[in-house]
């Protein structure tokens, strides 16, 4: 009698469950996800970060503006949207709207589109997209350009920092910079050389230029374009911060690793890069860095090697960089390529130059020879303004006719030439003019990686689990017992869609950690929970419980297995119902059938 009521209470409870639950159909596809419960890894910013209903909104506050608060909310800048969105819902669902949002996701200082450059751009074919403030939010943490946007002479001035709109001392960064430097030589005393001090603690690998070029047959043009463009951009805002980079070369220009083997366009991001043994002299100028400028131990601190401007000639980091960008361009394409002078390569290699890059370099060496380069010259020049289809079709003839035969007469005829046109280079030596760039050559030339995939999924990792909040997550197959603990800790508050499929953790551990889960709605479960002995515990807690209070969706596999173990139920059920029936009154005795 007691077995029979135990399996009448787990048909009870087994039906009750089930009653309560929305199974969502396993859907047939060749190709991608086969579960139509859509479950995959997002933040709290995402549009499903709201699972409570919405509310009726009520004529009063910013609701009372009868539709200006879309006028209002325009004004905002980032920040401000960001504090606004925390203030009701009512505010959360507008102050992260992408209307706002959209049009603010660029660097403050190149403009590069933020999508692009983090490979978050939206899929017509994905189901949803990055909302814009998430992007945004993950491009502040990743701080690839966190420092101070405005520059200041004024030793006790502040500024406003590109990120967070907070008073900063600029010699305080630096003071920092170069106590995270010292620290690097204490570690690193024996390092062989620059390249053994590299520091990779904000998370992303990068190699050397050198050691990047070392795997290249050849450099593209649009590359060159994109390395001259990115570099002098980090060179401008050092210029503007009177500060120097010691050394720029193949050794402190560094190249982050991108894996993304079948992107549309592979544009490399270089970064300007410092090393102990050039930090010599103490900075007292303010910097701009921008998003080209490496970062070391995560904090977005200006990666560079300073010196004081006044100890090196004024043009030396512009004349590096051509130097550094011949050595890219010289890569399967001269025999030698050790000549000394970029005017030596254009009369020995003729043929290996587009007329817009020679154009562009015979400017670049008119600086230098007149002692007037700078990077912001150098970035309005039309080789960096104009798109690559439209470099294409300008004249090929070339300003001189009669053969020159040595540089020197290269360099003469390079000055007098320019001299004699003022009407052509006054807009380009003018620092004050105008440096905007269309956004098709802004596309064509950004870098572009896949940081932003990279920082969700290292998001997951137990260590980042605790500054981090989801609220939909897709657990990764490697992940043990302390990981489901860890997330169980610190998801509580906003974790509603959870998938453990690929989990491979005890079914016990699994049901204590999803006690403290009490937001979840949806839920994929392991394999190993669908065997009877485990769905018959998980029923047991969700019915008898406060296990899931808010669960209402499961995977139809679930409901299969429940209708088998309910039909194990009936069985065990009729099988008792026959063991404890009592015998007939018509049946014969046994001394009925032997007779007398």
């Amino acid at each position: 009698m007691l077995q029979q009521r135990q399996c009448r209470d787990k048909l009870r409870a087994l039906r009750q469950v089930r009653e309560r639950m929305r199974f969502y159909p396993l859907a047939k596809r060749r190709e991608g996800d086969a579960y139509s419960m859509h479950i995959s890894n997002r933040m709290i910013l995402s549009r499903e970060s709201d699972g409570c209903s919405k509310s009726a909104r009520h004529s009063v506050g910013i609701d009372a503006l009868g539709g200006l608060e879309m006028l209002l909310f325009a004004f905002f800048s980032r920040p401000e949207l960001v504090r606004v969105s925390e203030v009701c819902r009512a505010w959360r669902a507008l102050a992260r709207h992408d209307l706002f949002w959209e049009p603010l996701l660029v660097t403050p200082l190149e403009k590069y589109p933020l999508r692009p450059l983090l490979g978050l751009e939206r899929d017509p074919t994905r189901r949803d997209d990055v909302p814009a403030i998430l992007v945004y939010m993950v491009y502040q943490r990743l701080k690839l350009a966190q420092a101070p946007s405005v520059a200041c002479n004024d030793g006790n001035s502040t500024a406003t920092n590109a990120a967070t709109n907070a008073a900063t001392r600029y010699n305080g960064r630096f003071l920092q910079l170069f106590q995270t430097l010292n620290r690097q030589g204490q570690n690193v005393v024996g390092a062989a050389d620059d390249e053994d001090v590299f520091s990779v603690a904000d998370g992303h690998e990068k190699v050397t230029l050198g050691a990047w070029l070392s795997t290249k047959k050849r450099i593209s043009e649009r590359t060159l374009r994109s390395f001259f463009r990115q570099i002098l951009l980090a060179v401008d805002a050092l210029e503007r911060s009177n500060c120097e980079h010691a050394d720029i070369s193949l050794v402190n220009i560094v190249v982050l690793q991108d894996y993304r083997h079948h992107s549309r366009r592979r544009t490399p991001f270089f970064q300007l890069f410092f090393s102990r043994r050039n930090c010599q002299y103490t900075v007292n100028a303010d910097a701009v860095p921008p998003a080209g400028n490496g970062g070391n131990g995560g904090n977005g601190i200006l990666a560079a090697a300073f010196r004081n401007r006044i100890a090196l000639p004024h043009p030396s980091m512009v004349s590096s960089v051509l130097q550094t960008a011949m050595t890219l361009w010289a890569r399967g394409r001269f025999v030698d390529a050790n000549s000394p002078t970029v005017l030596a390569l254009l009369l020995r290699f003729p043929g290996s130059f587009s007329s817009a890059l020679r154009s562009f370099l015979e400017y670049a060496k008119y600086l230098i020879i007149t002692h007037s380069a700078t990077a912001s010259k150098l970035l309005r020049h039309e080789y960096l303004q104009y798109p690559g289809a439209q470099l294409a079709r300008l004249p090929s003839a070339h300003w001189f006719t009669i053969p020159i035969n040595d540089v020197n007469e290269y360099k003469s005829k390079l000055v007098a030439y320019y001299g004699s046109l003022p009407s052509r280079v006054m807009g380009l030596l003018d620092d004050n003019s105008s440096s905007c760039i269309s956004s098709t050559v802004t596309d064509e030339l950004m870098p572009r990686t896949n940081f932003g995939f990279q920082y969700f999924s290292r998001a997951l990792e137990e260590v980042n689990l605790p500054g981090e909040r989801f609220v939909s997550i897709v657990a990764p197959s490697i992940v043990t017992s302390s990981w489901v603990r860890e997330l169980a800790r610190t998801q509580t508050s906003t974790l509603q869609r959870l998938d453990l499929s690929n989990v491979r953790v005890p079914t016990s551990v699994l049901l204590q950690e999803l006690a403290t889960l009490p937001r979840v709605t949806h839920l994929r479960l392991p394999r190993q929970v669908l065997r009877d002995e485990n769905l018959e515990h998980l029923v047991a807690e969700l019915a008898y419980t406060d296990l899931l209070p808010q669960l209402q969706g499961l995977d139809d596999n679930v409901r299969q297995a429940m209708d088998r173990m309910e039909k194990s139920y009936l069985m065990q059920l009729d099988m008792f119902t026959f063991l404890l029936q009592k015998p007939s009154a018509s049946s014969p005795t046994a001394g009925d059938h032997n007779g007398v």
